[in-house]
């Protein structure tokens, strides 16, 4: 396969970072991804813990079904990243700007394009975790194609709503046989 680097006449590899809980990967997930084709590679960064300790269904679960939501996507460019238990092996929470840092060092002739939802994007030139990166790598405001969201698919789960629409077929049957998302506490 040729990289769209190589079509270009072996310009600087493109790579979007989508950092995210992926709590499950859903149908939205998969039009994000489709709406990036014209980056090199596409990196899904499960994170591992929230700033604010809130919940999260056990990371291992969520890379699992991130491989798997991938194998039911035809997405030749993403692939999952999970990098964050590489920054901070006591599962602890990783920066942002941990994250872009490490992925700079890895791929240190790339431009990184940093995908951002809506309502971080006021947050990012401000915050002292991300100020310094502005102006160095891109950013790329998330746009919300669909209504499907994770934390409705786990809603719908635990109200015992049909989820089949909104997951891939791999990550209903992970959902299913592992049993997630039917504690009121998994679901919020």
């Amino acid at each position: 396969m040729i990289s769209n680097a190589t079509a270009r006449g072996n310009m600087k590899e493109k790579i979007a970072v989508v950092p995210g809980a992926f709590n499950p990967p859903t149908i939205g997930h998969s039009q994000l991804i489709e709406s990036l084709n014209n980056y090199d590679r596409v990196f899904l960064v499960p994170i591992q813990a929230y700033a604010r300790n809130e919940r999260l269904t056990d990371y291992r679960i969520r890379i699992d079904m991130l491989e798997a939501f991938l194998c039911d996507i035809s997405a030749h460019n993403a692939s999952v990243h999970a990098i964050e238990h590489l920054i901070h092996s006591d599962g602890t929470y990783v920066k942002t700007s941990q994250v872009i840092e490490y992925i700079e060092s890895e791929y240190p002739s790339a431009d990184v394009t940093l995908v951002v939802k809506p309502e971080l994007i006021a947050k990012f030139s401000t915050s002292s975790d991300t100020s310094h990166l502005v102006g160095r790598i891109s950013l790329l405001v998330n746009p919300e194609i669909s209504n499907i969201s994770s934390s409705i698919v786990r809603e719908k789960r635990f109200r015992d709503i049909d989820i089949s629409e909104d997951i891939t077929p791999s990550v209903h049957q992970l959902v299913h046989t592992k049993n997630l998302y039917v504690d009121l506490a998994d679901s919020l």
